[in-house]
């Protein structure tokens, strides 16, 4: 990779797409960012933003973009928010052909997707959203980059104030200083994830997975 890396994030008006866009733009290991998505975002002079209502279809937005080093992908959804074929689009659809897209100008590209504890890649789960989680990694690296980077986090505590998706959140999140204090490896705050999945995405390392516990670890300053 170059000193200067161009990066490409969809997600980035979502919570942790925003935080790896921060990181990204306040670090002097990366050039150019740029950004795909529904919302305009704030200017950088760093960042370039591609903003359409049609993200599901990537191959007339690519058509500019080349020369990316590394890819950080941050669409999901909560099971249950969506019906069932929804929630296989965004979770497997989306990302899948994004990624062949993006493969056909920079197959150099690093690609770091936003998973989720429990993913099976076997099929057999009988969780939806650990299934098709599952398949979206297996198809993602059947696409030949030379590193798809699967990040899985379990309990992901928001840094910033925001509308918990339904009231299990919401009672986690609650308890969750209490339960961090005695279990400090429990969840992992919104900025660390960010934090490590930025990390993550600007290294050259042949592990694909990447559960809680190392994400807490990639979180931690790096050399």
């Amino acid at each position: 990779m170059d000193a200067q890396r161009h990066v490409v994030i969809m997600g980035a008006s979502g919570m942790i797409g925003g935080l790896v866009l921060e990181e990204c733009l306040n670090s002097n290991k990366i050039g150019r960012v740029t950004t795909i998505g529904r919302k305009k975002l704030p200017e950088h002079p760093k960042l370039t933003q591609i903003v359409s209502e049609n993200v599901s279809e990537p191959i007339n937005l690519l058509k500019d973009v080349d020369n990316v080093d590394v890819c950080y992908y941050c669409i999901g959804v909560y099971t249950g928010q969506v019906p069932k074929d929804e929630f296989i689009k965004i979770t497997v659809d989306m990302p899948v052909t994004f990624a062949r897209a993006l493969y056909t100008s920079s197959p150099q590209c690093h690609f770091v997707l936003l998973s989720g504890d429990g993913a099976d890649r076997s099929g057999k789960s009988s969780l939806l959203f650990a299934r098709q989680k599952g398949i979206a990694e297996n198809e993602l690296l059947k696409i030949g980059f030379p590193h798809v980077y699967c990040c899985r986090p379990g309990y992901i505590y928001p840094d910033a104030v925001r509308k918990e998706p339904n009231t299990a959140y919401a009672l986690i999140k609650k308890l969750y200083p209490l339960i961090s204090f005695f279990y400090p490896s429990f969840g992992i705050r919104s900025g660390q994830l960010a934090r490590a999945m930025f990390n993550i995405g600007l290294q050259n390392i042949e592990q694909n997975v990447f559960t809680h516990q190392d994400l807490l670890r990639q979180a931690q300053p790096q050399e």
